[in-house]
């Protein structure tokens, strides 16, 4: 997180109100997007013994991009 310049309150704050969210069933892991300005937080995790254990987060131009790629592969699924 550091070195990418993410913040924990940027975190926390893509974990409270996502704009996206989606279940990884290839993985079993949950990917969040959160817009910032033009871009968007994409972060990964997973919830062990009812702790959210952060894979990785970056900031990224290409959401949208990534979320049809992983979609029409069929490895990721819209959550509410």
């Amino acid at each position: 997180m550091i070195e990418r310049g993410i913040s924990e309150d940027m975190v926390v704050d893509a974990l409270m109100a996502p704009s996206l969210k989606y279940i990884d069933i290839v993985n079993g892991t949950t990917v969040l997007f959160k817009r910032l300005n033009r871009k968007h937080l994409m972060m990964i995790y997973i919830v062990e013994d009812d702790e959210i254990k952060l894979v990785t987060t970056f900031i990224t131009d290409a959401a949208e991009r990534i979320i049809e790629r992983k979609v029409s592969e069929g490895a990721w699924v819209r959550a509410e």
